[in-house]
């Protein structure tokens, strides 16, 4: 639990708007599927003969795969023209691709790890400008909904 007032600007409106995701995504609706929860590149091992392995599965759960996909271009630092080319691999008729919902989940997972920030420095962690990285980025994708504008 977090002890202190959160540091980040205009954060209880920020919050709200956050929160306010939660109808888009009911509309949009969750397909939930097994899923990793964890795509960080670490978790991620090329065998000697070049096949690829996804270790660490200890936060799956059943969730939204759009989720994943949002993890693994968060994580991974993907820009824009990679996200699309994996994408154009990834996406089928048996595997739809709602980038809305990946977006919305981008939002969702920096929002997550800023307060998660907060609370470990709370405890004498350091994580330099992490955690404020991770909340403007978020307020930053809130403008693609026409929410905060807050830098």
């Amino acid at each position: 639990m977090i002890e202190e007032k959160i540091p980040y600007a205009n954060y209880e409106a920020v919050r709200e708007e956050v929160f306010s995701l939660e109808k888009r995504l009911a509309d949009l609706g969750v397909d939930r599927k097994s899923c990793h929860i964890d795509l960080v590149p670490e978790n991620f091992i090329e065998s000697p003969q070049g096949r690829l392995y996804l270790i660490d599965w200890e936060y799956s759960s059943m969730n939204d795969p759009m989720w994943d996909l949002a993890a693994l271009f968060l994580e991974s630092e993907f820009t824009r023209q990679e996200e699309e080319a994996f994408l154009s691999h990834y996406e089928s008729e048996q595997t739809p691709v709602s980038r809305e919902k990946i977006a919305i989940y981008k939002i969702l997972q920096d929002a997550i790890w800023s307060l998660w920030t907060v609370y470990k420095e709370e405890q004498g962690a350091d994580f330099g400008d992490y955690g404020v990285s991770r909340y403007q980025r978020a307020v930053k994708g809130l403008s693609y909904y026409g929410g905060s504008d807050e830098k």
